[in-house]
């Protein structure tokens, strides 16, 4: 992100315990005078279930929501980098 020092990571799998590969995560950051700046980030997971964002900001205007989504199924985490600047997820991807 090269925002600020801060990181997000990720270990996403299914509701068998099995990591999925090529999850994509996406999280999109405002900052600057009043949020008008704005980068959109994308990741996708490895063959491990993993995925990392780095340089998010120390600080947001409001806390980011992080997409996920494989296949057919989403789900959407969000983080405050004030309160958690090396947030780390553990998310379950399950068929409702």
């Amino acid at each position: 992100g090269g925002l600020g020092s801060c990181k997000a990571d990720f270990t996403v799998k299914d509701g068998e315990g099995k990591p999925i590969f090529n999850a994509k995560i996406n999280v999109l950051i405002r900052y600057g005078f009043l949020g008008l700046h704005k980068t959109a980030l994308e990741a996708g997971t490895n063959s491990e279930g993993r995925a990392r964002f780095t340089g998010l900001p120390d600080r947001a205007r409001k806390p980011l929501e992080f997409a996920i989504k494989s296949g057919t199924v989403s789900k959407t985490v969000t983080d405050d980098p004030a309160e958690t600047c090396n947030a780390v997820f553990d998310v379950t991807m399950s068929v409702h």
